[in-house]
């Protein structure tokens, strides 16, 4: 049974317990804790991007590690034992051997033969054509080219140009060119490998 003065409390304006009466001490550190875990959530979302930013960067750089080799690309069967020894997820990716960069003659802007311009995106980059060197038989013409797309349905939303300019606009690509030298019908030129990967 509440005493007298108890009843004169709870009947009394303005008494809000024992939490109303320090509510006003309580919204500065609510808004104290709101501010330090969304600074707290905003700097671990910048950490993973950063790493996963770092991640990609290695990963292009093991791919190229394994292609490129002492650099020198002497026969085929060692650029595609370099291509299948090659174990990546998280990333998609397409590795060429070009000579655009060291050969520019081959790829003339205008020209009447040739009018295909340089590429304008890393996709477009076109392959060094090499030739197999089989022990037997007649050689083949072989692409110097490595990818983890082929067979899937990504190759098939970048078939052509307009297709692949539409499918990389949605993404950030990191590209990648390492200096290689590529022996062809005995003689060994200056080209380029390059690597470009991206979050598929």
């Amino acid at each position: 049974m509440l005493n007298r003065n108890e009843r004169h409390r709870m009947g009394s304006k303005g008494f809000l317990g024992p939490i109303g009466d320090d509510l006003p001490s309580l919204i500065p550190l609510i808004l104290a804790l709101v501010f330090f875990f969304g600074t707290f959530t905003f700097a671990f979302n910048v950490f993973n991007e950063k790493n996963a930013d770092f991640q990609a960067d290695l990963t292009v750089m093991n791919i190229a590690r394994a292609l490129k080799g002492t650099s020198l690309i002497s026969s085929t069967d060692d650029f595609e034992k370099g291509c299948k020894s090659l174990n990546v997820t998280g990333l998609r990716f397409r590795a060429v051997i070009t000579n655009i960069y060291s050969a520019r003659e081959a790829y003339p802007y205008g020209d009447i033969d040739n009018p295909e311009p340089p590429p304008q995106n890393a996709y477009n980059i076109k392959e060094f054509i090499t030739q197999t060197n089989p022990e037997t038989g007649s050689p083949e013409d072989y692409p110097l080219i490595c990818d983890n797309i082929s067979g899937t349905e990504i190759a098939g939303q970048i078939s052509d140009e307009e297709s692949a300019e539409n499918y990389f606009r949605r993404r950030e690509q990191l590209v990648r060119i390492y200096p290689v030298a590529v022996q062809h019908n005995g003689v060994v030129y200056p080209m380029h490998l390059v690597v470009m990967a991206w979050r598929g």
